[in-house]
């Protein structure tokens, strides 16, 4: 049967001797040393505390199962522990929270950038139908004018040249500064003088040019003007 003995001769041993029965259930036979009795050796005087029983049983090289004492650190441990493990952890956390902080920055870019996605989805149809309209204005803008200005000018026109006609224009270029060129043939270039007259006279029209003529019977033209538009109009379209 196995043995167990509790050291010490304080009052408190005996009861704790006594639990140590009552839980072991009688396997093991527990005893209450108050001195020490060696072979060969006069230890009574000594107590049976517990440090005195391990400095003992130290001595007399046995090995101890239970160990009180810290472990043994290294140089090089403490050496670490004390200089540089603080500042590898500071080191380590704000690589951390660098880290954390990139992440969420990426996520909060990724989320707004969906969230456009989604906006963009919703009036994508409307902008390219505003921009298809607005192709369309750009292309046929020229046809349309409130101020009637190109029938106004081919009426000025019209008015000018000569009915039996010996001066036909062949091309009209209106320019939205208000430059008219035209270009034609006359039967002769005294036909194309007072076609030039007529012009000339019209309230509407100012610096009449003429660009170059060639030939003599027929003659070909070119000349340009520009189309100054009634008071009464340019107070209706600024309206």
């Amino acid at each position: 049967m196995r043995r167990i003995q509790v050291y010490g001769h304080d009052q408190m041993m005996k009861p704790l001797a006594e639990e140590l029965k009552r839980q072991l259930s009688g396997e093991y036979v527990v005893e209450v040393v108050t001195h020490f009795r060696e072979k060969g050796e006069d230890l009574e005087k000594f107590p049976a505390k517990a440090c005195v029983a391990h400095g003992l049983s130290i001595l007399k090289g046995r090995k101890l199962e239970v160990e009180f004492l810290p472990p043994r650190i290294s140089p090089i441990e403490q050496f670490i522990n004390k200089y540089l493990a603080g500042r590898f952890l500071k080191i380590g956390a704000a690589a951390g929270a660098l880290v954390l902080l990139v992440g969420l920055l990426f996520l909060a870019q990724e989320l707004w950038l969906i969230y456009w996605s989604k906006k963009w989805a919703s009036v994508e149809p409307q902008v390219k139908t505003v921009e298809y309209l607005q192709q369309q204005i750009r292309k046929y803008r020229p046809w349309f004018d409130d101020s009637f200005r190109t029938l106004m000018i081919l009426k000025r026109l019209s008015e000018a040249f000569p009915e039996e006609g010996t001066v036909s224009v062949r091309t009209i270029e209106m320019r939205d500064t208000g430059l008219v060129i035209c270009s034609g043939t006359a039967r002769d270039n005294a036909s194309l003088l007072r076609v030039l007259e007529r012009i000339r006279g019209t309230r509407e029209i100012a610096s009449v040019h003429v660009d170059q003529t060639r030939g003599n019977s027929p003659v070909q033209f070119t000349f340009r003007f520009e189309w100054i538009a009634k008071p009464q109009q340019t107070s209706r379209n600024s309206k």
